[in-house]
């Protein structure tokens, strides 16, 4: 039994992987789940359990049939919990399945999931928790009308959860429930479980029903302990006959067809060894290549970085010296207002100073940009920098590259941490200098910083175009009020 089962779970996920290839989900789906009924059916709730699970885990949930499945899956995995009197696990899977119901409005998967979360809850005691389920089913079932089996015991259900709910609050039963009580105890053709949690809120107000509710309770649970006692018999006996069977068979053949297995996956495995050793070592030497490029890239770009450090240091300093030269020049032209010919010398080396001055100011302002450039650059060789659609970004950019490219907390923080390689701490000196800034906030400043187009912005990260103006407004608010504190 247990070699049969493997192997059609591994013929269902073969059938799995060429259906979904198809695009027919759903008759795998439809078979796995009619095969894990079969096994429920039979008794064979291990199997059942796995199959169960194998329809719940090759489910798509973007669409309903596969939703369906789901749940359905999950309910019937629920109902063998409870069968082997697992309630925790069976309380997991129903709270899932009332979870994405109510996400995803199936009505019908609210409802089952509530009756069985009503039971469980009063076989553990948890009254309030039942009596609230119960509600929940009985107003879908006043909205939806459903079938008559489908609210089948959903009466004795209401019954026990507002007698349970009674009790703990602390309330006596009123006279009709107690009424009811006491009928569907003695009710020889009631459900045995329903007798029994009746006699228990019986002897929780009257313990003269005890006795009767521990009887009760007592052939309940040995009915059940010899339910699966035989079952667990039948399904060993079949084991044991089906072992001995395939023994049986596999003696005349097993050697012969072990040996040609091991032979044809000896050479597969050999053939397989070399080519992907061949592929291997090749798709290192090209990973090699690209990273030695990329290393010396950036090698280039350190250097000319550094160089572009040093030749600004240096003007710096040269503007420090003539601007100390003008210092100087006017503290003397007091002295020199006597001597004609040296103040007319002067004059021409102050309009020389100025000529100088502002050819710095070009230069630095050349610098400036040229740096810029640089740092920009840097960061369309980085992972996010080189999808961002700016007007210089030699990376060819489309829509669908950026689209949703910032939309994540991850991916913000990935692009802030960029900006700070490439731009000198630009986003976190930001955010140090206006704390009230957010990192969403920080994230757009970079953006505007880029010079991208609002549109994009909107689409980069998952915003209207109303939104992103919106969102620079703010900013700007932001940062004048951290203008005006100082």
């Amino acid at each position: 039994m247990r070699i049969r089962t493997l192997t059609i779970a591994a013929f269902a996920l073969l059938l799995a992987a060429c259906r979904k290839e198809a695009g027919e989900p759903a008759s795998f789906l439809r078979s796995v789940y009619d095969y894990s009924i079969e096994l429920d059916q039979e008794g064979n709730l291990n199997d059942a359990i796995y199959q169960y699970q194998m329809v719940a885990t090759n489910c798509n949930f973007n669409a309903e049939d596969s939703l369906a499945y789901w749940w359905k899956a999950m309910c019937g995995q629920g109902e063998i919990w409870i069968q082997k009197n697992f309630l925790d696990y069976a309380r997991n899977d129903f709270e899932t399945v009332l979870e994405y119901a109510r996400e995803q409005q199936l009505d019908t998967a609210e409802f089952v999931a509530c009756r069985k979360l009503t039971d469980i809850a009063l076989w553990q005691r948890q009254y309030e928790e039942a009596y609230g389920y119960n509600r929940r089913a009985l107003q879908l079932a006043r909205e939806k009308a459903y079938p008559a089996e489908m609210t089948r015991g959903l009466a004795v259900e209401e019954l026990l959860a507002r007698s349970g709910h009674r009790w703990a609050q602390g309330q006596p039963p009123a006279d009709s429930l107690r009424a009811r009580l006491e009928s569907l105890a003695a009710d020889t053709t009631a459900r045995q479980p329903e007798r029994v949690m009746a006699l228990r809120l019986l002897a929780l107000q009257d313990h003269s029903r005890l006795p009767d509710y521990l009887k009760q309770q007592d052939e309940f649970w040995n009915t059940r302990y010899q339910r699966f006692t035989d079952a667990a018999e039948r399904e060993k006996k079949g084991l044991i006959a089906e072992r001995d069977a395939m023994d049986k068979r596999q003696k005349d053949w097993l050697f012969v067809g072990f040996t040609f297995f091991a032979l044809l996956l000896g050479a597969s495995l050999y053939a397989i060894a070399i080519y992907r050793r061949r592929h291997e070592v090749e798709r290192i030497r090209l990973i090699l290549d690209q990273k030695m490029q990329t290393i010396e890239i950036l090698e280039q770009q350190q250097e000319d970085t550094q160089t572009l450090q040093r030749q600004i240091q240096e003007k710096e300093k040269r503007l420090a010296e003539l601007a100390q030269r003008e210092q100087k020049l006017r503290e003397m032209e007091g002295f020199l207002k006597g001597n004609e010919s040296r103040l007319n010398d002067l004059n021409r080396q102050m309009v020389e100073i100025e000529r100088l001055r502002e050819q710095l100011e070009q230069k630095q302002m050349e610098w400036k940009e040229t740096e810029t450039k640089i740092r920009r650059n840097h960061l369309y060789d980085m992972t996010i920098g080189k999808l961002l659609p700016t007007p210089d970004n030699p990376h060819p950019t489309d829509k669908a590259a950026f689209e949703n490219l910032l939309a994540t907390a991850e991916r913000q923080e990935a692009f802030l941490r960029e900006m700070d390689h490439c731009f000198n701490r630009f986003a976190s000196g930001l955010m140090e200098l206006t704390p009230d800034l957010t990192q969403e906030d920080t994230v757009f400043c970079c953006l505007f910083h880029l010079d991208i187009r609002p549109t994009d912005i909107a689409c980069i990260t998952a915003t209207s175009r109303s939104n992103v103006s919106k969102k620079r407004i703010r900013i700007e608010e932001k940062l004048s009020q951290k203008k005006r504190q100082e």
